[in-house]
């Protein structure tokens, strides 16, 4: 059987170009890709627009891709380039010849970054504020800061771990105050209630060798009597500012000790002396620095123990009408008894507070003084100018406590007589 022909639904086309025709088509092609790579060259930005639209749709893939950890290690990379001016353009457009296909990950990483500078910045101690002026927070921890800068760390650093020598003495110290401030307290609750109207009467003695340690008592809260020595460099001057106080004066009176190797010092009561000479080395010593409300011996354990000398001062003293305080440096003194057959009044001495020269000692002494008032109704303590460092300090701590117990204070010619 014959073959029969498939029928086809579409005819090919039979175009016929000639080759002027051809020729020309070549010449126009060859002449717009010419023209397009013209226009290349004229314009690249064409080129980088599209590279920085590639760019931008970057971020978001990479975001989703890298792991916080790697965006924090990029951040700190950083800080010393690029990501400085971060939150001065925050917001705004990079042009677009400055970024860099290859960058584009640091780009991602500085915009995640971005706000954990900012709360890095909140969080940045309040004296390296002070101290940083107008750096930013950032430039403290880079590896090469200023000099300023660098003190500032230093001294923050050394603030918040101190050597540890201060650690140790901070410690010690606490536990002493505190063990000072319970000795103190417990102290205080041995004063006694004041009985009989009890009278504390504190007496100086050896005034006119130093101006400053005198005036220390004569700055204390309640009144005293002040013995000031005779012929000595300071002695006007010092019974100067104590009569000009509202304390009470008296001479000093030197005396000769059983000791004959101790010096009485000059203006003294010697044991060959006369009557008579005795009451006038007394009266010169009152010219030079009285008036005087009375006089007390220095040292004169040796004149004391004499009844003849003892009456030869005491008519003397009855002459001046002034008062005569037994120190007591003597245990066999006769002065009491001798003017008590001279009808002759006269003050005598309870307690020494500065025979040892420490706290311990005098506050003991001071605690004795006052059993020694409740049962007296008074009590006579003598001190020396000499213990300034010590005796007027514990008696301006010790007169609250006890003015709050009911302890009167005055001098010896306010007392009573023994």
């Amino acid at each position: 059987m014959p073959k029969k022909k498939k029928k086809r639904f579409f005819k090919k086309a039979k175009v016929k170009i000639s080759t002027p025709q051809l020729v020309m088509l070549t010449a126009i092609i060859a002449s717009l890709s010419i023209l397009m790579l013209f226009f290349s060259i004229l314009f690249p930005g064409k080129k980088t627009s599209v590279a920085s639209k590639n760019a931008e749709s970057v971020p978001n893939a990479v975001e989703k891709q890298i792991p916080s950890e790697t965006v924090s290690s990029v951040a700190v990379e950083n800080k010393t380039g690029r990501n400085q001016v971060m939150p001065e353009n925050k917001g705004k457009p990079v042009p677009a010849k400055t970024v860099k296909p290859s960058e584009s990950e640091n780009t991602a990483a500085s915009k995640k970054t971005a706000p954990e500078k900012s709360e890095n910045a909140q969080k940045v101690p309040s004296i390296a504020k002070k101290t940083s002026g107008s750096q930013p927070p950032l430039e403290k921890k880079h590896p090469s800061p200023s000099a300023a800068v660098q003190k500032n760390v230093n001294s923050s650093e050394s603030q918040k771990n101190p050597p540890a020598v201060q650690k140790t003495d901070r410690k010690t110290s606490q536990p002493e105050n505190s063990q000072n401030v319970g000795k103190k307290s417990s102290v205080y609750q041995l004063v006694p209630q004041a009985a009989n109207n009890a009278l504390l009467v504190f007496v100086f003695d050896d005034g006119g060798q130093n101006i400053f340690q005198l005036k220390k008592y004569l700055e204390l809260p309640f009144p005293v009597t002040v013995a000031v020595l005779p012929c000595l460099a300071h002695s006007e001057e010092s019974a100067s500012l104590v009569r000009n106080s509202r304390h009470e004066l008296f001479l000093h009176q030197p005396m000769q000790a059983k000791n004959l190797s101790v010096n009485p010092g000059p203006g003294a009561i010697l044991p060959q002396m006369t009557f008579q000479q005795i009451r006038q080395i007394i009266a010169e010593n009152i010219n030079q620095i009285g008036p005087v409300a009375g006089f007390n011996n220095h040292e004169g354990s040796l004149i004391l123990e004499n009844p003849v000398l003892v009456e030869a001062f005491l008519e003397e003293a009855a002459a001046q009408k002034i008062y005569f305080l037994d120190s007591k440096t003597s245990a066999a003194s006769v002065a009491k008894s001798v003017a008590l057959e001279m009808g002759i009044s006269i003050y005598s001495r309870d307690i020494f507070l500065d025979n040892i020269k420490t706290r311990e000692n005098v506050v003991s002494e001071l605690l004795k003084g006052l059993e020694i008032a409740n049962k007296k109704g008074q009590c006579i303590m003598i001190g020396h100018v000499w213990s300034a460092d010590l005796i007027p300090a514990i008696l301006t701590e010790f007169y609250p406590v006890l003015l709050e117990k009911g302890y009167r204070f005055s001098v010896v010619s306010q007392a009573k007589f023994d």
